[in-house]
């Protein structure tokens, strides 16, 4: 069995609970134990500043694990950090090498702990991308570089499979997947799968023909029990180019349920305390 270390934000609220604990029997005078209303008005008081903080923190900290990844050619790499201040991870047509790896950091510069290792060849960069993207998130945008959209990882039908894995993930967090791919200039089908194999497997499809604003994004997915998601580009449905892109990737880490629920359990009899103390 796996065990991970409390919240940060639920962490917080202890000593709080603890001090309350002690000063109890204790008057502010320290000669007279509190009355059971000096009681109950001091632990709303104090319960209520540590849940306000601890879904502050909780909320910083999941925010805070947000990680963008930018394929494609080396000459069109992401620079760190960008106009909006996040820091990238570039892949590129030959860094990492075949079954080498990268060390994902996060959006705000920090480690991430995941590990990206490359396990299957792609067939090379295209350069050939929109300049103008004009998607909904907004590090994929040309306001932002138009590096991203400029260019991209792609596999053809003679090497129709990219793969890689993710690693070093939370089993008690859930992850979501962005993706974005362009190639212009063309009037056929360049319909781009994306699977994700975790504890269940999930493909999405985007259609990067002429593509300025489109993305596509997976639902919250766990990773097995080891801590890993696979990742695999192909030809999607339709696709009779026999060419099949990924330009960026956005991961976000969902927080995990267990925090969220304890946070909602807080607050839920921080409010019938004060319902009956209210009588």
């Amino acid at each position: 069995m796996q065990f991970h270390a409390i919240s940060p934000g639920i962490s917080c609220i202890w000593p709080n609970l603890i001090q309350i604990r002690k000063n109890r029997f204790h008057s502010p005078n320290k000669t007279q134990p509190q009355t059971n209303t000096q009681y109950m008005k001091t632990l709303i008081q104090k319960l209520s500043a540590a849940l306000v903080a601890a879904v502050a923190l909780t909320a910083t900290t999941a925010s805070a694990q947000l990680i963008y990844i930018d394929f494609g050619g080396g000459g069109n790499q992401m620079t760190s950090p960008d106009t909006l201040g996040n820091t990238w991870n570039n892949f590129t047509e030959t860094t990492p090498a075949l079954n080498g790896t990268l060390s994902l950091i996060t959006s705000g510069n920090a480690s991430s702990g995941i590990t990206l290792t490359y396990t299957d060849a792609h067939s090379g960069a295209n350069s050939s991308g929109t300049t103008a993207a004009n998607t909904s998130v907004a590090a994929f945008n040309s306001t932002n570089s138009n590096k991203l959209g400029m260019d991209s990882i792609f596999v053809e039908t003679a090497n129709p499979a990219f793969k890689f894995t993710l690693s070093g993930l939370n089993t008690g967090k859930t992850y979501t997947f962005t993706m974005f791919a362009s190639r212009t200039g063309v009037s056929n089908n360049r319909n781009s799968s994306y699977t994700f194999a975790g504890l269940a497997n999930t493909t999405v499809e985007l259609q990067a023909a002429n593509n300025t604003s489109n993305v596509v994004t997976t639902g919250a997915l766990a990773p097995t029990a080891g801590g890993n998601i696979d990742f695999t580009l192909g030809l999607g449905t339709g696709n009779d180019s026999g060419f099949a892109y990924i330009g960026g990737m956005q991961i976000n880490v969902v927080p995990e349920p267990a925090t969220w629920a304890l946070l909602a359990g807080g607050l839920s009899v921080l409010v019938a305390v004060r319902r009956r103390n209210n009588r």
